[in-house]
């Protein structure tokens, strides 16, 4: 089923396909199908919580892509060769998700920036209203953070009472660590 190189031909092949351009542009190409299939997904299939939806189509992208290059060059040392590609591909889209759709989705400076240009000059406690009435009451802020919680394991429900798992304060320690090292001073102190 897979061909195997020997020595010879896998220092030609090296030579021949795996230059710095072949790699870039490769690289290139599966990022903008990326950014091209997810916002299409997103019009079309969008689920509430646009980070599993991201990593979803990472992860069905890198196979499908993976699976292309196995039909056209029938030889599986290639696609070892090309773990970087895949690798740099995969590291650039989950970059790509963790900046910009999943900000889009979360931020509060965003939320407020959209409220300040449909009603121009605000006092700081119109914005505090507008935020706790949009964001948090009629978008389900809360509750969709806590669905994506619990999806991850961090956040068990028992009847009304929301709490940590154990997995969830092993995250909190770890996010507290990070919060020390880089002198993070985060609102929910």
């Amino acid at each position: 089923m897979f061909k195997l190189l020997n020595k010879v031909d896998m220092k030609k092949s090296i030579k021949c396909e795996f230059t710095p351009i072949f790699f870039f542009t490769k690289v290139a190409i599966y990022f903008i199908v990326y950014v091209l299939t997810f916002a299409l997904v997103r019009i079309y299939f969008n689920r509430e919580i646009v980070f599993y939806q991201g990593n979803d189509i990472i992860l069905l992208l890198t196979l499908i892509f993976i699976f292309i290059d196995y039909i056209i060059v029938k030889k599986i040392v290639y696609l070892y060769m090309y773990l970087p590609v895949y690798f740099s591909y995969a590291i650039l889209a989950f970059s790509f998700l963790s900046t910009f759709p999943v900000i889009l989705d979360r931020s509060i400076t965003l939320h407020m920036y959209h409220y300040l240009y449909l009603n121009g000059p605000s006092t700081e406690q119109q914005i505090q209203e507008n935020f706790i009435e949009e964001f948090l009451i009629k978008n389900n802020g809360i509750n969709k953070r806590i669905q994506e919680q619990v999806a991850l394991g961090n956040i068990i429900v028992i009847g009304d009472k929301v709490q940590l798992s154990n997995s969830g304060i092993e995250s909190q320690k770890f996010f507290s660590l990070l919060n020390n090292i880089f002198h993070i001073k985060p609102t929910y102190k």
